[in-house]
């Protein structure tokens, strides 16, 4: 099986959870980057025998990487810049914004 690739947009709390179990887990064989404007050197400490990787933006990670899994975890008010700043590296094929009466939803 080839390595599971997968990108992680958002590390506070939710995502830095996601993370730990993601990498502790006995199952997981593959490589994570992590997107995060604001990571603490102490934290990337902890992920150093990991295959993790922390970039302050997506347009650092320079290899056009095709992610097996995109997982964001961040609060809903920026959804819509993180689905374009995806586009326009490429690993978006696909995104529209629906409205529903007074709920929006945001469709990949």
């Amino acid at each position: 099986m080839n390595e599971l690739k997968i990108l992680l947009i958002g590390c506070g709390k939710m995502g830095s959870s996601l993370l730990e179990g993601i990498v502790k887990s006995d199952n997981f064989d593959g490589m994570v980057d992590v997107i995060e404007p604001v990571i603490q050197d102490s934290f990337k400490e902890d992920f150093k025998e990991s295959k993790v990787n922390f970039y302050s933006d997506i347009r650092e990670n320079k290899d056009a990487i095709n992610y097996d899994l995109i997982i964001i975890a961040t609060k809903p008010n920026i959804y819509e810049e993180i689905f374009n700043g995806l586009a326009k590296c490429g690993q978006l094929q696909y995104y529209r914004r629906r409205k529903y009466g007074n709920i929006t939803t945001n469709c990949i």
